[in-house]
């Protein structure tokens, strides 16, 4: 029997589910965005485990925590409209580090593309 409770997947499913939902494509774009070392990535493969502080920095960035835990629901928290929908208070507009951290992780071209998609809806 495994040791995973039946509403979490495996970390190595985890991991996968972090590549996608972040854009990266190898252990060093991940740790980019992390903030952390290739070796950690690597290390977290190799253990097939996601540390709990990758949780913390995904969510920090507006990924929704449950979407890597379970592979179900929303992948990315509310956006500004919807807060502001949902809560009529002022937002603090993300730390300018974090950004940039996040930015490391894709290429020019992607961010063109989904900047062009954004503008299409």
């Amino acid at each position: 029997m495994s040791d995973i409770p039946p509403h979490h997947t495996s970390g190595n499913e985890q991991l996968q589910r972090i590549y996608e939902v972040t854009g990266c494509k190898t252990q060093s774009g991940l740790a980019a965005l992390l903030g952390i070392r290739q070796s950690s990535v690597s290390l977290a493969a190799k253990q097939e485990t996601v540390p709990n502080s990758w949780f913390i920095h995904l969510f920090r960035v507006g990924i929704h925590p449950d979407s890597i835990f379970t592979g179900t629901g929303r992948r990315f928290l509310p956006n500004l409209s919807e807060l502001e929908e949902a809560v009529p208070e002022k937002h603090t507009i993300p730390d300018r580090s974090v950004i940039r951290s996040l930015l490391k992780c894709f290429s020019v071209d992607d961010l063109q593309s989904e900047l062009k998609r954004r503008k299409r809806k």
